[in-house]
C-alpha cells in the first residue's frame, strides 16, 4: 500500500477546469448514480483513458479500502457545495463568452433576479423529460452569467434582449451549461447562507425544505419593483445597482422594520 499515493483537491475551488466539467455531468446529466465514489474519485486524481497504472492503483486501492474510509479524503465534496468561482472563459465557434467575477461581485441585482427565476425553472423541470429536464432554463441562465465583450467589462444587463442573447450561445456545449449551473448554485448558496442577510434569507427548517414546492418566482423582481424611486434610484437605476450593495440595503431596510413586519 505504500505505493498508492494520490494528489486530491482539498476544496471545490481548488478543482480545476476540466473537473468542474466532469464533475458537474456526473452531477447533472442523467448518468447512473452508481459508483458515484468511484467515478468521483477517478476525476479528483485526474484520471484518463490511457493512464493504466493509474486505473490500476484505483482499482486496488478501492478493493483494500472501505468506501467510506476512502471519502475522508475527499470530506469537502459532500460536506457543501461551496464553489464559488466560474470557468472564465467559454469558447463558441469563434467567440469567447466571459464569466462574472468570482461570487457574482460584479452582477447586478437585475441579473441576479432573472438568474433566480431561471434556476428555479430547471428545478421545477428537472425531472421532466418533456421539457428535456429543464436544460432550456439552463440556456437562458448562460446567456445571462457569461458575456461577449472585447474588454472583458460587463455591458448594462436588458432583460429585454435576452431572446436575442441565448439565440448567440445556442451553440454551447451542454458540458458548460451543467458546469456554469454548478458555479451558479454554488454562488447562490454561499449569498443566501450569509449570516450578514438573514432576513432576506431566512433559515427553513429541514422538514420544510423537502415539502415546500419550487416557486414560480424567487421574487426579487417585485423587491426591485419596490424599491424603485428610493434608496437606489428609478427602477432602472435599482435594477442596475450592483448585486451586493442592493442586498446591504436590503437587508437593512428588513432590520429596522417592526418585529410583527419581517
Amino acid at each position: 500500500m505504500q505505493n498508492l499515493v494520490f494528489k486530491i483537491p482539498t476544496s471545490w475551488n481548488s478543482l480545476s477546469n476540466n473537473q468542474l466539467i466532469k464533475i458537474s455531468l456526473l452531477l447533472f446529466s442523467k448518468q447512473n448514480t452508481k459508483l458515484l465514489d468511484y467515478k468521483l474519485f477517478k476525476v479528483f486524481v485526474n484520471y484518463k483513458w490511457f493512464k493504466f497504472k493509474i486505473l490500476k492503483k484505483i482499482i486496488l486501492l478501492f478493493k483494500v479500502r472501505q468506501v467510506s474510509e476512502i471519502k475522508k479524503h475527499f470530506y469537502f465534496f459532500y460536506k457543501k457545495q461551496d464553489l464559488t468561482r466560474f470557468i472564465p472563459v467559454v469558447k463558441i465557434k469563434s467567440k469567447k463568452y466571459f464569466a462574472p467575477a468570482d461570487r457574482l461581485t460584479n452582477f447586478t441585482i437585475g441579473e441576479f433576479s432573472v438568474c433566480e427565476d431561471l434556476y428555479l425553472g430547471y428545478l421545477r423541470n428537472v425531472n421532466n423529460k418533456e421539457a428535456n429536464f429543464g436544460e432550456s432554463y439552463l440556456q437562458y441562465l448562460f446567456a445571462v452569467l457569461y458575456i461577449n465583450s472585447k474588454n472583458k467589462v460587463r455591458p448594462i444587463f436588458n432583460k429585454d434582449l435576452l431572446e436575442e442573447m441565448v439565440a448567440k450561445t445556442e451553440n454551447v456545449k451542454t458540458k458548460y451549461l451543467f458546469a456554469a449551473l454548478l458555479s451558479y448554485k454554488g454562488c447562490r448558496d454561499a449569498i443566501s447562507s450569509n449570516k450578514k442577510y438573514k432576513h432576506i434569507f431566512p433559515k427553513q427548517k429541514e422538514e420544510t425544505k423537502q415539502i415546500s414546492e419550487i416557486p414560480q418566482s424567487s421574487g426579487f423582481s417585485d423587491v426591485i419593483l419596490s424599491f424603485s424611486n428610493k434608496v437606489f434610484g428609478d427602477y432602472h437605476k435599482t435594477f442596475k445597482t450592483n448585486l451586493y450593495t442592493f442586498l446591504d440595503g436590503y437587508e437593512m431596510a428588513l432590520s429596522n422594520l417592526p418585529k410583527d413586519q419581517k
